[in-house]
């Protein structure tokens, strides 16, 4: 196979554009590089350069596949990878989400349990005391968590501000992962499920909870919505 250097140049000119251009991915570089090298090296011999090069290819096609006429791992892939931040959005509209209420035997989480957590105000718009919601064995559901969503039951001081905060850590909350605000009004009978907004988390970690609120030893009582995450 022989080009002339009219040709040579043309097709070294359009493989640089294209390597030049937002499209190109790493595997085609790495293809149309091993292409440039064997225009370079040798135009009278390809033999080998260009079983390199459709090696290559084959690799890209494998890629671009996964967009439209292959499955991908998601949430059990390689992490950051465009297949798992696509199943973990997709996961966090559309899963099953799973109450938890507190155990009357322990005061940890028990799914589908009706009983509330009750957590106190400090004093002065301060944030009371830490209540543990798990201790890293109740969530079995998945692999990794968010807590999507916050029921409250009931609340003792009607007509005011509460703010709740959700954290980590093992002996009370060192880490603060999310905090969501509740209004009571009076006339309002049930105000429905609370959004919550919160980073996934592995499923081993020790969950807490506090509050603050316009009134002074205040309290609130909240179950918690759960999403699972399979990776």
């Amino acid at each position: 196979m022989t080009f002339s250097a009219g040709d040579q140049r043309e097709i070294m000119t359009a493989i640089r554009l294209f390597l030049a251009s937002s499209n190109a991915s790493q595997a085609s570089v790495d293809a149309l590089t091993v292409l440039i090298n064997a225009l370079t090296v040798s135009v009278d011999d390809l033999t080998s350069p260009v079983d390199d090069l459709i090696l290559a290819m084959a690799v890209v096609d494998g890629y671009t596949e996964k967009i439209d006429s292959a499955a991908t791992d998601g949430l059990t892939g390689v992490d950051n990878s465009l297949g798992y931040r696509i199943e973990e959005i997709e996961k966090h509209f559309h899963n099953q989400e799973v109450w938890y209420g507190k155990n009357p035997a322990g005061g940890l989480a028990l799914e589908n349990g009706l009983d509330a957590w009750q957590l106190t105000a400090g004093d002065g718009d301060a944030f009371g005391t830490w209540i543990q919601i798990t201790d890293g064995t109740q969530f079995t559901s998945g692999v990794k968590f968010d807590m999507h969503r916050a029921m409250i039951k009931a609340v003792s001081a009607q007509d005011k501000l509460y703010l709740i905060q959700i954290g980590t850590g093992e002996s009370g909350a060192q880490a603060v992962k999310t905090s969501f605000p509740f209004y009571a009004p009076s006339n309002q009978v049930n105000a429905g499920p609370v959004d919550v907004i919160k980073g996934r988390e592995l499923n081993t970690v020790k969950l807490w909870a506090r509050c603050s609120c316009e009134t002074n030893g205040a309290t609130i009582d909240p179950l918690f919505g759960v999403h699972f995450y399979s990776g």
